[in-house]
């Protein structure tokens, strides 16, 4: 297993950066609810490790039989709009009523999509979170190249920045794991 996966935070509480997002982060975690949050930021700041960590600790929905072993992840460039039917519309008995946690998606370069996959989930992201037990998390390096009216499906948003201060709390995880593996 590859370092970056054997330690990457497997739960909140492991998450660095800016403590606002984190704490926000803990207390969604403990009441989770449908919504469609945004982490906006630098590459490498740590967006998809907090997507699924709060995944994990929202209590994803698995069900073997249907397909379902977690949360969804999806590449911008890869969101179709047929992908996107497949994701919100295939299982829509499933997603309204699922029988304990909360269905994850999470779609990564949102600024990516395609023009016509955006038109889509416009849609549907507001059925999602009205009708389902859906939370979709989006990552994005650059929000503004959104329109504004796809940017308003995302509250809250959340900025990860690779500051001092995430560069300092960096720093000491990776003193801790030089540790972990040098014993």
């Amino acid at each position: 297993m590859r370092l970056h996966e054997k330690h990457r935070p497997g739960d909140i509480k492991e998450l660095v950066g800016d403590q606002k997002t984190r704490t926000w982060l803990r207390e969604f975690a403990e009441n989770p609810h449908a919504r469609c949050i945004a982490f906006v930021g630098d590459t490498g700041t740590g967006k998809t490790t907090a997507a699924y960590a709060v995944a994990k600790a929202a209590g994803v929905y698995e069900d073997p039989m249907l397909g379902l072993f977690g949360p969804v992840l999806v590449e911008g460039p890869e969101l179709t709009v047929e992908r996107a039917r497949e994701l919100f519309d295939q299982h829509k008995s499933e997603l309204r009523w699922p029988r304990k946690g909360f269905h994850v998606v999470i779609i990564e370069e949102l600024e990516s999509l395609h023009p016509k996959a955006i038109q889509y989930l416009k849609g549907a992201l507001e059925r999602a979170v009205r009708d389902w037990q859906v939370i979709v998390i989006v990552t994005s390096n650059d929000f503004s190249k959104l329109e504004t009216a796809f940017q308003h499906r995302f509250k809250p948003r959340f900025h990860f920045s690779g500051d001092d201060n995430f560069a300092f709390a960096a720093q000491v995880r990776l003193r801790k794991i030089w540790r972990e593996e040098m014993t």
